[in-house]
């Protein structure tokens, strides 16, 4: 896996790229927790915004991290939504039910403008 994070006004978003699997997430989760622990005064974000445009895979360790720092980002008032889920992805958020826990879109720029 590899992560980019690019900020489109004040919205981070992470662009994952290749398979997300279980050696993957702790750093996954520990640049997103950066970020929500910082203020907002220091220039941080809340807004987070996850493209999967790239993602070739996704392990259920993938999907429980997104889970969790949806949870830790929206305890602080914050959110985060996903962006351009491949078919097999959107698939699969469907077959777990995420769908109705996240707002996805087809596009970064739709998920950016939706905060």
């Amino acid at each position: 896996m590899k992560l980019e994070q690019i900020i489109r006004d004040d919205v981070i978003v992470f662009n994952i790229l290749g398979r997300v699997e279980y050696e993957d997430v702790d750093e996954f989760q520990h640049a997103v927790k950066n970020l929500i622990q910082e203020t907002p005064e220091n220039g941080s974000s809340r807004k987070v915004v996850i493209n999967l445009e790239q993602t070739e895979f996704m392990n259920s360790v993938g999907l429980g991290c997104i889970i969790n720092l949806a949870n830790d980002i929206r305890a602080v008032g914050g959110d985060l939504k996903l962006a351009r889920p491949n078919r097999e992805l959107a698939r699969l958020f469907d077959v777990v039910n995420l769908v109705k826990n996240f707002e996805i879109y087809n596009s970064i720029e739709a998920a950016v403008d939706s905060f």
